[in-house]
């Protein structure tokens, strides 16, 4: 059985040997909501403090935010937007 892997605009055929693993992608439903998720995640977020309360407490004197780049699927400027 062959692979087909998309490569560029096409695909690339790969023959399957027996130390190949094959990784599907699960995919998710979209939010209906997706502002509100996201004002959320930051009032809440997993494993830390949220912005505003680290911001208050270290008192910095600038700030840069990372958001990814145009070749992943983000709503950059949803997020951007609620961060504001």
């Amino acid at each position: 059985m062959n692979i087909f892997l998309p490569y560029g605009r096409g695909f690339i055929e790969i023959e399957r040997q027996k130390n190949i693993t094959v990784f599907e992608p699960r995919f998710a439903k979209s939010l209906e909501n997706p502002s509100e998720q996201i004002m959320q995640s930051l009032k809440n977020p997993y494993g830390c403090s949220c912005l505003y309360d680290i911001v208050k407490r270290k008192k910095p004197k600038n700030i840069c935010i990372v958001i990814s780049d145009h070749t992943r699927a983000v709503p950059n400027k949803i997020i951007l937007t609620e961060v504001n």
